[in-house]
């Protein structure tokens, strides 16, 4: 006979890194590549740092209802201490995708977030003077990915180059009604790979432009 033997699935891994947003962060995660051996993935993951702290959850079925489309649930809390003001974040998308010449992938999401903006000293923008209180965003996201990364989950090698436009407001409701295009790159090399050290840099850039009564 033979034994088949299956890899383990499951990782806990801990970072550490520096962003001009984040600030020096450190960050615990856990994942499992496939749940309840369907093939499903879920990634639960924490940071801290000294200016932004977050907690995420992500859900992704590869091959949605057996389908050649995917279908990801991602949930996130993010509370940030900027030195003029306090900015909560907290919200979640649904989104469908499908991939396309191997690499390439293309998705179309529904997003709902709740910001909450506190303790905004007199010297604060006057855009952000205006915005105390809390709002909501709801919107739609169409993205482009090329993703040559090893894994996605908890990648050691490779790069992810994303393309995302987003429509808030109109229709979809919420408190604030404008466009967004973002382009986000990151890139992934080894640095002890017989200990499994990784490292990564990465950037973002983009625009966003208000329509209707959102100033």
């Amino acid at each position: 006979g033979m034994d088949v033997k299956e890899k383990p699935t499951g990782r806990l891994g801990i970072g550490g890194g520096f962003s001009t947003s984040g600030g020096a962060v450190g960050t615990v995660f856990v994942t499992e590549d496939n749940l309840f051996g369907l093939g499903k993935r879920v990634r639960i993951a924490a940071s801290i740092g000294t200016i932004t702290s977050q907690l995420n959850f992500r859900y992704d079925d590869p091959f949605f209802l057996d389908s050649e489309y995917s279908f990801s649930l991602a949930l996130f809390d993010t509370q940030s201490d900027f030195d003029d003001y306090d900015q909560g974040r907290i919200g979640g998308e649904i989104a469908f995708g499908r991939r396309f010449l191997k690499y390439n992938y293309v998705s179309l999401g529904y997003l709902y977030e709740q910001i909450t903006i506190s303790d905004v000293s007199a010297t604060a923008a006057s855009q952000i003077q205006e915005q105390v209180g809390t709002s909501n965003i709801s919107s739609l996201n169409l993205g482009l990915v090329r993703d040559v990364r090893n894994d996605p989950s908890t990648p050691t090698t490779g790069y992810r180059v994303g393309l995302n436009g987003e429509w808030a407001g109109g229709f979809l409701g919420g408190d604030n009604d404008f466009y967004r295009i973002l382009l986000d790159a990151r890139y992934h090399f080894p640095i002890w790979e017989d200990k499994e050290v990784i490292g990564w840099v990465g950037g973002r850039a983009g625009f966003a432009e208000p329509y209707g009564d959102t100033n």
